[in-house]
């Protein structure tokens, strides 16, 4: 978990979204 949850919830990340 390199970058913070919050940000995945923002931005749609390269790796598996919680």
């Amino acid at each position: 978990m390199a970058e913070p949850v919050w940000r995945w919830r923002r931005e749609p990340t390269p790796l598996r979204t919680h």
